[in-house]
C-alpha cells in the first residue's frame, strides 16, 4: 500500500461520523417514470436529487456509487454504476441528477447524465440510489411493496405506480406525488394516491393479558401477529414495571425488566423468550409476583410500524424441596 494511499484511509476513518456521510449520503431518489403515454417503456427515467452542495464531493472512499432495481419483494433486478463526478457537479449546480434512455431524453427534449440500462417493473418497484459498493441510501418506491429496501442514508419515498405518461414524484415534505415529469427539473405537486389502495393498516402484534413463569432468567411472554399482516411481524418487546418500585440506590422509579427481539410469521403466535435484567431477576426473587407491561414495537413487510403493549404477571418459579 502506497504512503500517500495509507493516510488517505486513516483520515477517511478518523473523520467524525457525521463529517464522513456529508459527503454522499444526502442524495436522495427524487422521480421516477415507467413508460410514455401511449405505454412505451423504452420511456422511462430515474432521477435523483442532492441540496448538500460543495459538502457532497462523492470521493471513492465511499463509492462505488450506483442505482439498484428491486421488486416489490425487495428481490434485486439490476443495478449499474454511477458517476461520482458527475454526481457532485449536479450537486453544486445544485440540480437534479438524470439517469434515462435515449427514448426519454427525446421525448422530453433533455439530455441524460447517464444513460439508464436497467429495466423498470411497471407494477411495483423500488429504485435506489446505493454507495459503498451497493448498500441502499435512499429509494422511491411505486405500487404494493411487500418488502421494503432498508436504507442507510436520506430514507425511502412511497408512492402509487404512475400512470402512462406520467411520473412519481418526491416532494418536499417526502411524500410522492403522481404528476406530469419533470426531468432535470423541479418537482411538481400532483395527485396523492394510495401506494396500494387494497393494502390493509398494519395494527400491530397483539400481546395477551398473561401470568408467565420466570424459567433459567427469561420470561416467556406470548405475541401475536395478525394474519392481515404481510409476511412476517419484526420487532422488539420491552419489558418494564408497571409501577414504580423500589431500587437498590433507595429511590422509586420504573425498572426495566429486560428485552428481546422477535419474528413471527403472519396469522401464528410465539413465546418470546425475554432475557431478565440484572434488577429484573433481583425483582423476581424477592417478589412472589411482579407486574409488568410488555410493550412491542413491531412492522410487516409493509413497511409500517406500530407499538402495542399488553399486562404481564411475572412469577417466580417455585421452590424446589
Amino acid at each position: 500500500m502506497g504512503i500517500s494511499l495509507a493516510l488517505a484511509l486513516v483520515a477517511a476513518i478518523a473523520l467524525p461520523v457525521g463529517v464522513a456521510q456529508a459527503t454522499f449520503h444526502l442524495q436522495m431518489a427524487n422521480e421516477v417514470m415507467l413508460a410514455s403515454a401511449a405505454g412505451d417503456t423504452g420511456v422511462r427515467f430515474v432521477e435523483l436529487y442532492d441540496a448538500g452542495g460543495a459538502e457532497e464531493s462523492f470521493p471513492p472512499t465511499f463509492g462505488p456509487y450506483g442505482l439498484a432495481i428491486y421488486d416489490a419483494t425487495g428481490h434485486k433486478l439490476g443495478s449499474q454504476g454511477l458517476s461520482a463526478g458527475g454526481m457532485q457537479n449536479a450537486a453544486l449546480a445544485p440540480r437534479p441528477y438524470l439517469i434515462s434512455t435515449a427514448a426519454a431524453d427525446l421525448a422530453f427534449g433533455v439530455t441524460g447524465d447517464e444513460p439508464l440500462t436497467v429495466s423498470l417493473p411497471k407494477t411495483a418497484g423500488q429504485a435506489c440510489y446505493t454507495a459503498m459498493g451497493g448498500t441502499p441510501y435512499s429509494c422511491i418506491t411505486w405500487g404494493c411493496i411487500t418488502s421494503f429496501v432498508s436504507t442507510s442514508g436520506t430514507g425511502s419515498f412511497h408512492g402509487a405506480v404512475p400512470a402512462n405518461g406520467m411520473s412519481a414524484q418526491r416532494q418536499n415534505d417526502n411524500s410522492v406525488q403522481i404528476a406530469a415529469p419533470t426531468p432535470k427539473d423541479a418537482n411538481h405537486a400532483g395527485t396523492k394516491a394510495p401506494a396500494c389502495a387494497t393494502a390493509s393498516q398494519f395494527t400491530g402484534v397483539r400481546i395477551p393479558t398473561q401470568t408467565v413463569t420466570v424459567k433459567k432468567g427469561k420470561a416467556p411472554v406470548l405475541v401475536k401477529c395478525p394474519a392481515k399482516a404481510k409476511g412476517h411481524c419484526k420487532g422488539t418487546l420491552v419489558l418494564k414495571t408497571a409501577h414504580k418500585v423500589m431500587t437498590a440506590s433507595g429511590k422509586k422509579k420504573i425498572v426495566t425488566l429486560g428485552s428481546a427481539s422477535f419474528t413471527i410469521a403472519a396469522g401464528k403466535s410465539a413465546k418470546v423468550a425475554v432475557p431478565l435484567t440484572k434488577a429484573g431477576k433481583n425483582l423476581v426473587a424477592n417478589h412472589k409476583s411482579v407486574s409488568a407491561i410488555a410493550t412491542a414495537t413491531a412492522h410487516d413487510g409493509s413497511g409500517k410500524t406500530k407499538k402495542t403493549s399488553g399486562n404481564v404477571t411475572l412469577k417466580r418459579p417455585p421452590k424446589k424441596d
